[in-house]
């Protein structure tokens, strides 16, 4: 990753992916089980996320 504008980028490409229109795996990304997008919005998630920078 070049910057932090691109980490957030990848990240929110990341997060959202299973909500798009051709994977349908979920209504919201904190919804989706294997996602971490629950862990990044309330500190909670079933994986333990450690940020590094």
């Amino acid at each position: 990753m070049v910057n932090a504008e691109m980490y957030r980028e990848k990240l929110n490409y990341i997060h959202n992916n299973p909500c798009t229109v051709k994977w349908q795996l979920a209504e919201r990304s904190e919804d989706y089980l294997h996602s971490s997008a629950s862990n990044y919005i309330s500190g909670y998630g079933i994986y333990d996320v450690e940020l590094t920078y």
